[in-house]
C-alpha cells in the first residue's frame, strides 16, 4: 500500500522506513533504538507494565520492508536484540496499519480480524503486547516519541490515507 502514495513526503517516508528497518539490527542503531525506547517507554518498564516481556523475545515485522525489530526487556530495560535472536512471537502489519494503530485511527482488534495484523508464535504473548499498546496513552509519551507519530499523521494527511480507506 505504501508504494501507491505519490509525492515527496511519501517517497521520503518510504526511504526513511526502509533505511531504519534495514539498519535497526546493526550495533549503533540497536543501541540508539534501545536508548530511544527506554526514553519513550521507561515509565512503563519502571511501573512493571512490560514485565511480561522480561527475557522474552518479540519481533515487530513490517510487511513489504526488509528486516524487523527484535525486542525484549532485560534487567529492567527495553532492548533491541541482535537479528539472530529467536522470537517467541512475531507481530506483522503494514507500515500504514502500524501507524494507524499508533495514532489511534484504528484499533488492533479490527486489524486482527481483517487479517491486516498478524500474530505468529506465542499468541498469548502477542495479545499481552496488543493489550499494552491499546492501554498506552500516547499523550503521556515524551515529545521525542510523539514526534514520529506527528510526522506519520502528516504523511497520512498528505497521502489522503485514513482508517476508512483501509477499513
Amino acid at each position: 500500500m505504501i508504494d501507491e502514495y505519490k509525492g515527496a513526503n511519501g517517497a521520503w517516508f518510504r526511504w526513511f522506513l526502509r533505511a531504519f528497518m534495514a539498519g535497526i539490527s546493526r550495533p549503533p542503531m540497536r543501541q540508539f533504538g534501545s536508548l530511544f525506547l527506554n526514553q519513550a517507554l521507561g515509565h512503563s518498564v519502571a511501573a512493571g507494565d512490560l514485565d511480561f516481556l522480561e527475557d522474552r523475545v518479540l519481533r515487530i515485522a513490517v510487511t513489504g520492508v526488509d528486516g524487523g525489530c527484535l525486542l525484549s526487556v532485560r534487567r529492567r530495560q527495553l532492548a533491541i536484540l541482535r537479528p539472530d535472536a529467536s522470537p517467541e512471537v512475531t507481530i506483522r502489519a503494514s507500515v500504514e496499519d502500524f501507524g494507524l494503530l499508533a495514532t489511534r485511527r484504528i484499533d488492533a482488534d479490527t486489524l486482527f480480524f481483517q487479517r491486516r495484523l498478524v500474530i505468529e508464535g506465542d499468541v498469548a504473548l502477542g495479545l499481552m503486547v496488543k493489550n499494552y499498546l491499546d492501554a498506552l496513552d500516547i499523550d503521556t509519551l515524551p515529545w521525542l516519541a510523539r514526534g514520529p507519530l506527528t510526522m506519520f499523521e502528516k504523511y497520512l494527511a498528505h497521502s489522503g490515507a485514513d482508517s476508512h480507506k483501509y477499513g
